[in-house]
């Protein structure tokens, strides 16, 4: 196999198992938003959509009873926590003046 068409066949196998992971995702977070907990990880999506500071989301996620989450729930919320705090992060880096 040329090694041209080796990079492109991976890159393309790369591009189909983030795709996969993203569906996979989406489908935990939506059932996490349906189940037992779904108060609390609604409460989370609301705060990470309109997040504008580090502060308020250690102060919101203090305020949560997490010992009565199930792991799997507290992993997809954990999974979300990053998400918002990466896109803070990007969002006040592309406010920094050059």
């Amino acid at each position: 196999m040329a090694p041209r068409k080796f990079e492109k066949d991976k890159e393309l196998a790369d591009e189909r198992l983030m795709r996969m992971w993203r569906r996979y995702h989406a489908e935990q977070l939506e059932q996490a938003l349906a189940e037992i907990h779904s108060d609390v990880m609604k409460r989370l999506m609301a705060q990470l959509e309109d997040l504008r500071s580090a502060r308020a989301l250690v102060d919101f996620i203090a305020a949560q009873d997490w010992e009565s989450v199930d792991a799997d729930t507290r992993a997809i919320a954990l999974f979300e926590i990053n998400r918002g705090i990466t896109a803070l992060r990007d969002s006040a880096r592309r406010e920094l003046p050059l």
